[in-house]
């Protein structure tokens, strides 16, 4: 539609105004005044004519008013309305201060939500498996001249606890954040650990201070509590056994080995030798360290068993009776 001034020139007080701003109206006919500080409108329900507009000029006060009755006007002085007729720049920015924050929120909101979940998985995989991440814990950890924890290779098996085990049960999203917050969580798996082998009852009386001959004392007297009657051998004729245990008809020999550093075939051979010197039916390796590959494949095929030393207080559970009342070693079965 055309657009219609008063004196049919766009001059105001004199002043020639370039035409900048495309101002959107959609009504009736409307006398405008961009001169007048209020905006002051007068409505016509008809084309007004000249002298009406001249009336309308007079009663706002200013000259240079513009009848508004089409889609747009322009003018250097319009003011963007609030409607659909304002621009589309500023509706854009608008969009933009509200999209960037809410983004993040929702980003944020799903990657907590996330981390909850994986921690959630966590926590279920270690009370499932918290034995055998208290006996990795104590085989692993080693010890300096100066009395510090020597880590690597325990972090190393929560690593493989980790990425090999609990992986497996994550979704692609909290396996991210499992590499991303990794080195959180094995230090949250080393306190749990920690703290579960210092409740553990035989970690309440080992101590990687004793001695060789304290160490098969200690073993003697874990299976003692657990109703066994064991007794250290003499050094001077013990054939390479250390402890002798009785209990229902069934006896076991132990060789006690407190390393630092893997246990090898000598322990399996003496203590298979020691089997046959003292007729007993089971023969064990214990240790508070590990074993080598090789040494297990020996204990294997010699039907020796190796074992942590936290394992004498469950032996009961390792060695299982049968229903003729013979022991078996549970890797028999």
């Amino acid at each position: 539609m055309a657009d219609h001034s008063i004196g049919g020139g766009s001059a105001v007080g004199g002043a020639i105004r370039s035409p900048t701003i495309k101002y959107r109206y959609m009504g009736p006919p409307v006398y405008w005044c961009p001169d007048n500080p209020q905006y002051q409108l007068r409505c016509f329900d008809h084309n007004p004519s000249q002298q009406e507009i001249a009336a309308a000029a007079e009663a706002s006060g200013f000259g240079g008013g513009r009848i508004i009755r089409g889609e747009s006007v322009r003018t250097t002085e319009a003011r963007p309305t609030v409607g659909f007729g304002g621009s589309y720049i500023t509706y854009i920015f608008i969009a933009l201060i509200i999209a960037v924050p809410l983004y993040w929120i929702i980003k944020v909101g799903v990657k907590l939500r996330t981390k909850r979940s994986l921690l959630r998985k966590m926590r279920q995989a270690i009370e499932q498996h918290s034995q055998a991440l208290i006996r990795q814990r104590s085989q692993l950890v080693q010890y300096d001249p100066y009395g510090n924890e020597k880590l690597e290779k325990w972090n190393k098996a929560i690593d493989y606890f980790l990425f090999h085990h609990l992986s497996q049960a994550l979704s692609v999203r909290e396996q991210q954040v499992l590499k991303d917050k990794h080195q959180s969580l094995v230090a949250q798996i080393e306190d749990f650990v920690k703290e579960r082998s210092d409740d553990d009852p035989p970690f309440r009386t080992f101590s990687e201070d004793m001695s060789s001959a304290e160490f098969e004392e200690f073993c003697a007297g874990e299976l003692r509590q657990v109703g066994w009657n064991a007794h250290v051998t003499l050094k001077s004729r013990d054939q390479g056994i250390d402890v002798i245990a009785d209990k229902s008809g069934v006896r076991i020999v132990i060789q006690c080995k407190k390393y630092r550093s893997p246990v090898g075939n000598k322990a399996v051979q003496e203590i298979a030798a020691g089997r046959a010197h003292e007729m007993a039916d089971y023969a064990i390796v214990v240790t508070n360290s590990s074993f080598t590959p090789s040494a297990k494949q020996l204990a294997l095929t010699n039907n020796v068993d190796l074992l942590h030393y936290r394992d004498l207080h469950n032996i009961d559970a390792v060695l299982q009776l049968e229903d003729n009342g013979r022991i078996v070693p549970l890797r028999q079965r």
